[in-house]
């Protein structure tokens, strides 16, 4: 993202957060820039930190976590659940985003050429009437490199894997 497109893409979603009644503290707002900065990259809570706490090493996990809730709550974070313990975040920006989930390692993948798909998925909603949301899809299988060590959909144990 350029830098110009950036700082709008911050501002914006922090009038955002100020219209819908929430504080801009300047930890939300390194927090807010982090995530734009990286958006396409699937970061689990503290991974995030360590990138915020460049800016700012005082921020701390709690403020970290309870952003990241109210993010969540204004559609501009996603929880990406891979079956590792914890989840992974994801700032998707304003799109649909197809990923691809090994329910072996946890390895998450986005689909290339998702343009092409997404049109085929916006037809397929058109169809029945409905208007497709921004949002985070995952289809579950088992990446090449699990195969590669025999593991296969069969044998991969993906309900362990799987959020409920």
């Amino acid at each position: 993202m350029l830098l110009e497109e950036t700082r709008n893409r911050v501002q914006e979603l922090l009038q955002n957060l100020k219209e819908k009644g929430f504080r801009i503290t300047g930890q939300r707002r390194i927090i807010v820039e982090t995530l734009v900065e990286n958006q396409g990259s699937h970061f689990n809570a503290r991974e995030l930190l360590q990138f915020a706490q460049k800016k700012d090493p005082t921020l701390g996990f709690a403020t970290l976590y309870r952003t990241l809730l109210v993010l969540e709550d204004i559609g501009f974070v996603r929880q990406i659940n891979t079956g590792e313990g914890f989840n992974r975040y994801e700032a998707p920006g304003r799109d649909v985003v197809l990923h691809l989930l090994c329910a072996s390692c946890g390895k998450i993948t986005r689909f290339r050429e998702q343009e092409n798909k997404l049109r085929v998925l916006s037809v397929w909603a058109a169809e029945e009437g409905y208007e497709i949301s921004p949002q985070s899809v995952q289809i579950y299988g088992v990446c090449s490199e699990c195969l590669a060590r025999n593991i296969s959909c069969r044998t991969s144990d993906s309900r362990a894997r799987r959020p409920l």
